[in-house]
């Protein structure tokens, strides 16, 4: 008996794997919960090795991957949809024994150990959650601008391309004004974020009842809601700064196949993300100040980052 397992855990273990026994997701994903898994990224992994599986019976891979690989599942035989596979590995990865081991790094570590890095679907080493960003195309800015990579709790832009909170948008549609709503939500869920709130009173709500709450808190009577946004945004460029310290994360882009492979059914057919990245992202950097992914050193200085000015570009 356990919790029915929710949106992201159903698409991750289920149709992103083919599998469509829920008495099976429900079980993987108490095992998951027990051990301590993040189920996307969990389903993903898993999906990609079903994906090097596949692949290997093709021929598709390098003859000693191959050999590895099997050598490795021993009696795993991870099928598309078939779940007995899904809930051998979960506990092989949490004990890292066998195909387990590697499996542990996740989904990205997968694939490239394999020699089939386009395997995984991925932003900086963080696995895509279950909004594809060439059917919600705000999508594509917010999964590929996220400091801490694929991630939908950064920017959810669902909420206005789908949900139509704050405004409906058609989320095949370019439109600017979703990547002005995107710098908000990134900027807003800083804040919300450090006080350690769940996102979802934000359908309801704006940055300016946080100062209402955050004043009866702490007594900050004289804080308005264009200093708690400023906040958000010093919070999103020092983040972004350590990508920039540390030499690594600072491109944004997508994966290879979600900008050049299109949908090949459904209300979205022939839809890549390209389109929509190579439109929003000149404008997001423009409103951001940024160039290239590096927040510039007149942008650090007007959220108060002196300190780090020589990072700026």
């Amino acid at each position: 008996m356990s919790e029915g397992p929710e949106y992201e855990t159903i698409w991750a273990m289920g149709a992103n794997n083919l599998v469509g026994n829920l008495e099976a997701i429900i079980k993987a994903n108490y095992i998951a919960n027990d051990l301590g898994f993040d189920t996307i990224s969990l389903g993903n992994t898993m999906a990609v090795l079903r994906e090097l599986y596949e692949k290997a019976q093709k021929g598709e891979l390098p003859e000693d991957k191959k050999k590895e690989l099997l050598d490795l599942l021993g009696d795993i035989k991870p099928d598309w949809g078939d779940p007995d596979s899904f809930i051998q590995a979960i506990w092989r990865a949490a004990y890292r024994h066998g195909i387990g081991d590697i499996m542990a790094e996740g989904a990205a570590r997968l694939a490239e150990y394999f020699g089939s890095p386009d395997s995984a679907i991925h932003v900086r080493g963080l696995e895509l959650p279950a909004y594809d960003p060439r059917g919600i195309n705000s999508m594509a800015l917010s999964y590929a601008t996220s400091n801490r990579g694929g991630c939908h709790l950064r920017a959810y832009s669902v909420s206005f391309d789908v949900l139509g909170a704050p405004e409906k948008f058609d989320p095949l549609a370019i439109d600017k004004r979703k990547v002005e709503l995107v710098k908000y939500q990134q900027d807003y869920f800083s804040v919300i974020d450090s006080l350690v709130l769940c996102k979802f009173n934000t359908f309801a709500t704006d940055h300016t009842d946080y100062v209402k709450l955050l004043a009866a808190a702490t007594g900050w009577s004289d804080l308005t809601g264009d200093e708690l946004l400023l906040a958000g945004e010093r919070i999103y460029n020092i983040e972004r700064l350590f990508a920039v310290r540390e030499g690594r994360g600072v491109e944004d882009t997508l994966p290879r196949r979600l900008l050049e492979e299109p949908l090949p059914d459904g209300p979205a057919k022939g839809k890549t993300a390209k389109e929509a990245l190579e439109a929003y992202l000149p404008y997001y950097y423009e409103l951001r100040g940024w160039v290239d992914g590096r927040p510039k050193k007149e942008t650090l200085a007007r959220v108060g980052l002196e300190e780090f000015i020589d990072l700026g570009a």
